[in-house]
């Protein structure tokens, strides 16, 4: 996509599913808005960048994608985090969202598959029902200075390496990591925290992890 193009719309390049192995998504650093489903079911070989001034992604707009690479967000301007925004989607590297995210929304990376991290940086910001149902993540999620866990948040999902909810996590929904599988990471409830919901950790499933609440 050129750089001279400000808008991507509904479904513009989905359905890409034959592509070549050399086959790659570039956004051009003029695009400002990103419509529903505008890169649905296609792939890219390399690391797919979300330039910096990109403020509005749609729902589902990377969803089911085959990504052969990182994704990595450049923008600043993005304030959340789309439903089924990569609902689906395999992603070979790691995912690095940006600092300005404040809402993670239901089911945002509901089945995803990670082989690499999840990184929310230095964000402020909440996560909603569901929005990471049944992920699988070979590395770490790194959620920043996440305030605000809501209902099943995290159920069922599979992380083998640790889950860092930072210092700042005031609220942990019901059911917020109900039913989860960790391998052998960690995860460590800051003392920040002020209410736990019922079933949070129901079914937690850890035999070489520490689930560990720390008195702050």
């Amino acid at each position: 996509i050129p750089d001279s193009v400000e808008s991507v719309g509904t479904t513009s390049f989905a359905w890409h599913v034959n592509l070549n192995e050399n086959t790659y998504v570039h956004i051009g650093s003029g695009v400002k808005y990103i419509g529903l489903a505008a890169f649905g079911i296609t792939k890219t070989t390399q690391d797919l960048i979300i330039p910096e001034n990109v403020e509005y992604i749609g729902d589902e707009a990377f969803a089911s994608m085959d990504i052969r690479a990182n994704v990595i967000f450049e923008t600043t301007k993005l304030l959340e985090v789309s439903p089924h925004l990569f609902g689906g989607s395999v992603i070979y590297g790691n995912l690095i969202l940006p600092s300005s995210i404040t809402e993670v929304r239901e089911n945002a990376f509901y089945a995803l598959i990670v082989n690499g991290n999840i990184d929310f940086g230095n964000s402020n910001f909440k996560v909603e029902p569901s929005a990471f149902d049944n992920v699988i993540v070979s590395g770490d999620i790194k959620l920043g200075n996440v305030e605000t866990i809501e209902e099943y948040a995290f159920q069922y999902a599979s992380v083998r390496g640790n889950i860092d909810l930072g210092n700042n996590l005031k609220y942990l929904g019901t059911g917020a990591f109900y039913g989860v599988t960790m391998e052998k990471g960690n995860i460590v409830i800051p003392g920040s925290l002020e209410s736990i919901g019922s079933y949070a950790f129901q079914n937690f499933m850890a035999p070489n992890s520490n689930l560990v609440l720390n008195e702050g």
